[in-house]
């Protein structure tokens, strides 16, 4: 639905578009409120393919983003699934978490 592969900025917004334009006349006929939530999401894994400090500063880079984003966008929401990844980023760069 949304196209993230790689496509132009204006190619994505028109994903976009369209995708916002599916789902509200999918949820037309429905009568109650429905809330949808989007989660940003990062996976990284940890010493694969690469060396244990490219890990680390890819957390890093990772969740700097991340906070800019939030900074950005005050009601993004963003999980990991890999607290030893944020607690080594904390530790090693802290400005990248928060």
């Amino acid at each position: 639905m949304v196209d993230t592969s790689g496509v132009s900025r204006e190619a994505f917004s028109r994903s976009c578009g369209e995708a916002v334009a599916l789902i509200e006349k999918t949820l037309a006929p429905v009568e109650k409120e429905v809330n949808v939530t989007v989660v940003g999401h990062t996976h990284i894994d940890n010493a694969w393919l690469w060396r244990i400090c490219h890990t680390h500063e890819k957390c890093a880079r990772s969740f700097s983003t991340v906070n800019r984003l939030m900074e950005r966008y005050p009601s993004t929401c963003f999980c990991t699934p890999s607290p030893s990844s944020m607690s080594t980023s904390a530790k090693i760069t802290p400005s990248s978490t928060r």
